[in-house]
């Protein structure tokens, strides 16, 4: 571990210098039970909590590999980037794991009311008094999940309330989370002494590293280098990360009601955004420097960082995002057509020829997104008739 963390602080001395020479940020170690004691927030324009079962079980296997396999031993966690507000951290990277273990501490709380045992360690851990605008003491959350789809999951869950009827798909995994994390500790510790050494550990030997900024702006580039020389996080966080970072905060709300509109749109029709995304970038820039002009998922982000120059998204982030949200019209009305004039029938049969699956038509039509009506309505034609000749009747092409 301590080479691990050696070769850790080496790495993050490094991005430093990469980051910018005048940027100021300080980075400690801390374990839950330290982190916890401050307050931090997710943002409105953040993505929302995404883990499923998977995700959270992996987390929670590890955890309990590292407990059997020494339990006096540190076990390291990573990182979160956050940028200092002064009284709260809000968190800029980081957010699905302390999610998840804000998420846990609940769970712990709840399986120690069960036991009667003492819950104040936990409960300091979940919430603390503070005085509200009206010069009242009042609880506050350790952790507040502004985003819409968040609602109030958390004090729900926190408080063992039901899991609401209307709930969104943010909501609906936070208590799979809880469920899924509430299982695993009674099956992996039934006796509850068996349960109390391992929240110990849990509290006093994990360890993360929390870089801390007191500019947004910075914040967003620490996230965007970490992100980027890893695996982290795919092409569309990273693209929405490095647009916000080209707008005043005060603009992030207006902003990110676009880009929600967005994922929002490709979610509903089932889509993978980066195959979006994709697309977008091959219809509308030039490609022609890669290799057969064709951007893979894993050059989406590269592709882009070195393209501005085409897409102006440091000059002009808002024209930028309003362009993908109209391209993201055609490709869902192409993809889904409401009826069969203009020429949508002949998009309602390539599916029928060439499978659900077929998209690439789709790439065509938003280069083709420019044309007047009648030109559009001829194209969608010529299209049917090359996939009908390259799907169905390929030996016309051999020939």
């Amino acid at each position: 571990m301590e080479k691990q963390y050696v070769a850790f602080y080496h790495h993050l001395a490094t991005e430093r210098k990469l980051i910018m020479a005048d940027t100021y940020i300080k980075y400690n170690d801390h374990s839950i039970n330290s982190a916890f004691k401050d307050h931090y927030i997710v943002p409105d324009y953040q993505r929302e909590y995404v883990w499923n079962d998977t995700q959270v079980e992996q987390l929670l296997f590890d955890l309990l590999d590292a407990y059997n396999t020494d339990s006096k031993k540190a076990y390291f966690l990573g990182t979160i980037v956050t940028y200092d507000e002064g009284s709260r951290f809000e968190l800029i990277d980081g957010q699905q794991r302390l999610t998840t273990f804000f998420i846990l501490l609940c769970a712990i709380k709840h399986i120690y009311k069960n036991k009667n045992e003492q819950t104040s360690v936990i409960d300091s851990l979940i919430y603390s008094p503070v005085m509200n605008e009206n010069g009242d003491t009042v609880n506050q959350y350790h952790l507040q999940l502004q985003y819409e789809d968040a609602g109030n999951c958390l004090e729900l869950i926190e408080k063992g309330g039901q899991r609401p009827k209307d709930i969104t798909q943010s909501g609906i995994l936070l208590f799979n989370a809880f469920d899924n994390i509430t299982d695993f500790l009674n099956d992996k510790f039934p006796e509850i002494s068996d349960l109390k050494k391992f929240v110990v550990f849990l509290l006093n030997r994990t360890s993360f590293i929390r870089i801390e900024t007191y500019d947004i702006t910075d914040a967003l580039k620490i996230f965007e280098t970490i992100n980027q020389r890893g695996k982290g996080l795919d092409s569309m966080d990273l693209l929405k990360n490095m647009v916000f970072r080209q707008v005043d905060r005060s603009k992030f709300k207006e902003l990110n009601m676009k880009w929600k509109y967005i994922t929002s749109a490709l979610e509903k029709i089932d889509e993978k955004p980066l195959r979006f995304l994709r697309y977008f970038i091959m219809a509308n820039y030039d490609t022609s420097a890669n290799k057969d002009g064709i951007v893979r998922e894993d050059q989406i982000y590269s592709w882009l960082s070195t393209n501005n120059d085409q897409c102006r998204y440091i000059e002009e982030p808002f024209k930028f995002v309003q362009k993908m949200k109209e391209n993201v019209d055609i490709y869902v009305k192409c993809r889904q057509p409401d009826n069969n004039s203009n020429g949508n029938i002949h998009m309602k049969n390539i599916p029928m020829l060439a499978g659900k699956s077929y998209k690439l038509h789709l790439m065509l039509m938003l280069a083709a997104s420019n044309m007047d009506d009648e030109a559009l309505e001829r194209f969608k034609g010529v299209i049917e008739s090359v996939v009908y000749y390259t799907v169905i009747d390929i030996s016309l092409f051999k020939e």
